[in-house]
């Protein structure tokens, strides 16, 4: 969880940037990117929210302490189940989910 601290900090400051156009720009998807739709599911689930399909993701993105949420956001309080879920189902394996491909797909995302 160490090595993993700069990138968290790192990320909250981009997510600072964030405005609020480009979430909207977001939840407007009715079939986002596959990488934009799976970095949601990630936060999502990283959040505490049990739902993950995109219709709960835009309900997420619309609360008015989402990047307030974000910002606070405590890596040490992640599950172990949380933490196994991301990583098998969305991290390992998905050359797909990169910050790089995230961040062409979506401003709003790639932090």
């Amino acid at each position: 969880l160490d090595e993993a601290e700069p990138a968290l900090r790192s990320a909250q400051a981009s997510v600072r940037g964030i405005k609020k156009r480009d979430l909207d720009e977001v939840r407007a998807l009715s079939r986002p990117p596959n990488n934009v739709k799976l970095t949601l599911e990630c936060v999502a689930i990283m959040l505490g929210e049990k739902k993950t399909d995109w219709a709960d993701v835009r309900k997420l993105l619309s609360k008015s302490d989402f990047i307030p949420s974000i910002l606070n956001f405590d890596a040490d309080k992640l599950s172990q189940k949380q933490i196994k879920l991301v990583r098998d189902k969305y991290l390992d394996g998905n050359a797909d989910l990169t910050v790089e491909a995230v961040m062409r797909s979506s401003k709003a995302c790639g932090p």
